[in-house]
């Protein structure tokens, strides 16, 4: 089964995990600030690149983040063109720490943001995994 998935973040760690489930066969929407970079992803794996996060996840099944830091994080997550201003539900998966986790939580717990399932990972002598169903 083929899934449509964004990825916002290609840097060093988002470059390749895009790439990944691109291989994999799945749909694949790529967006990052520096578009020369989405550019470069698009000649090396099949996708799409899109001009905002939010044009990137209007029709994902899955939103991956990969940002390095809050103020990104803001940005493409609620920001004026942040793929939470979709008004459907999303399935948002984030590779960030998880100091940024609990910030970006608080953030959308704040916005009320409804029909939204917020998935994180991180690795901390083992695994922690977080599932916040809003």
């Amino acid at each position: 089964m083929s899934c449509k998935v964004s990825f916002i973040g290609l840097g060093v760690m988002g470059y390749p995990m895009a790439g990944y489930i691109s291989k994999a066969g799945h749909n694949v929407t790529v967006y990052n600030r520096t578009k020369s970079k989405a550019e470069k992803w698009i000649k090396d794996y099949k996708g799409n690149l899109a001009e905002t996060p939010m044009d990137a996840a209007k029709e994902s099944d899955y939103i991956f983040t990969c940002v390095g830091n809050d103020n990104d994080l803001r940005e493409v997550t609620l920001g004026d063109k942040g793929f939470l201003k979709l008004q459907r539900k999303v399935q948002f998966i984030s590779t960030i720490p998880l100091p940024q986790q609990i910030l970006l939580e608080n953030f959308i717990k704040r916005q009320r943001q409804k029909d939204l399932i917020f998935w994180t990972h991180q690795s901390l002598e083992g695994k922690l995994e977080l599932k916040v169903e809003l």
